[in-house]
């Protein structure tokens, strides 16, 4: 698809001048911008841009400042450790010798009676 970016002949005289691969800066903006709004995809980011590893889309997309999944999925399990962490900690709490609960304190009949 073919689209037409209306802009004053000066405007983009400027924009040409100071930016010999304007082209392709605009359709890196609306790719980018589609990325962050979920829209589309990194595989498909990297695509529509041209790039040939996924390398070269996770350096274009870090330096626009857009946190990657990889690196969410790590700040995640940071968290999940810290939480488990904490349960471990009240885990401790309880003494030794109180029994755990028996399988059947977990089946739906005996949760669900009528």
């Amino acid at each position: 698809m073919t689209f037409v970016l209306d802009l004053p002949a000066d405007v983009l005289q400027r924009l040409q001048a100071r930016w010999s691969d304007f082209p392709q800066r605009t359709r890196e903006a609306i790719v980018v911008d589609a990325y962050r709004d979920q829209i589309l995809s990194l595989e498909e980011v990297g695509s529509l841009l041209g790039h040939t590893t996924l390398a070269q889309t996770q350096q274009l997309l870090q330096k626009k400042g857009i946190a990657l999944p990889e690196a969410d999925a790590a700040e995640k399990k940071e968290e999940l450790e810290a939480w488990l962490a904490q349960l471990d900690a009240l885990a401790n709490l309880l003494p030794a010798d109180v029994p755990p609960l028996p399988e059947e304190a977990f089946r739906r009949e005996t949760m669900y009676r009528e």
